[in-house]
């Protein structure tokens, strides 16, 4: 299928796109990579009047380190994040997932803010997001605002932006010494994932642990959590299995992801404990 007719501007600046996007109002949509929007748009999935162009906006591709943080504009691609030295020295488990996202002809064009902007619920930014307590930057040509991961996540591809909103960068913590866990099973390497898991262990044991791909949204499973940092695993994916919300589609079953999910809970956690660098 092809899509609706659209029409189309390519801002060179942000207070040029933030400026368009307030003029136009919800018959506006923001083009990032297009990874998502573009077959989105073939399907008549959604059909917008106009698009707005993020490609020559160079100010949303920047990246930079500070202490135990990377802020990542939302325009920089997933593949210029992968290559990013610094990506791997200040935060492994971003590094870790980073090569599961899709293939890397995907990664070269797709874009932090479009993947987080999207929140498929089989994504894994938006999980790793929640994990650690990254900060969305939120703005549109009146304010700028910041929320949390479960602020913005209001449902399956739903979020809190307002019209007119972009996302326009994310800051991602990472605690020094920390261990973790990265685990997922699909069909083939760069396909969704039917069921992930990651964790994330402290120095002194505090432990997050985030489901995604079961249900519609990434999930936390605080007392999968608690189990784990008392130190009982069994108990841990015991209560994974009683918490994690799934959901039934043509690819795999809701009991099927709720098995293999909390399975892939001990598993993180396990291997997240084994990283833990008490000398950092």
């Amino acid at each position: 299928m092809k899509p609706v007719q659209f029409g189309y501007h390519r801002p060179a600046t942000l207070s040029e796109a933030l400026g368009l996007l307030s003029e136009l109002g919800e018959e506006a949509r923001p083009l990032a990579g297009g990874q998502s929007l573009i077959p989105l748009l073939n399907m008549r999935l959604a059909a917008p009047a106009w698009l707005v162009d993020l490609g020559s906006v160079g100010e949303l591709r920047h990246l930079s380190a500070a202490g135990d943080q990377i802020k990542v504009g939302a325009m920089c691609t997933l593949a210029s994040l992968e290559r990013w030295p610094d990506t791997a020295a200040r935060n492994p488990l971003l590094a870790a997932i980073l090569p599961f996202i899709s293939h890397f002809q995907i990664r070269n064009r797709s874009t932090l803010g479009g993947n987080l902007a999207h929140l498929d619920p089989a994504a894994e930014l938006p999980a790793l997001a929640l994990l650690l307590g990254a900060r969305i930057e939120l703005q549109t040509s009146a304010e700028t605002r910041t929320v949390t991961m479960d602020q913005f996540c209001l449902g399956s591809m739903t979020s809190s932006l307002a019209p007119a909103e972009l996302v326009t960068a994310a800051t991602i913590p990472w605690l020094a010494g920390s261990g973790w866990g990265f685990a997922e099973v699909s069909r083939r390497r760069g396909d969704f994932a039917l069921v992930g898991a990651m964790a994330a262990v402290s120095p002194d044991r505090t432990t997050r642990a985030v489901v995604f791909g079961a249900g519609a949204v990434p999930q936390r499973l605080p007392r999968a959590e608690s189990a784990a940092a008392a130190g009982d695993l069994r108990g841990a994916e015991r209560c994974a299995a009683e918490e994690i919300k799934a959901q039934d589609d043509i690819h795999a079953s809701a009991a099927y992801r709720v098995a293999v999910g909390a399975r892939l809970v001990r598993r993180v956690v396990t291997e997240a404990l084994d990283r833990i660098d008490p000398a950092a």
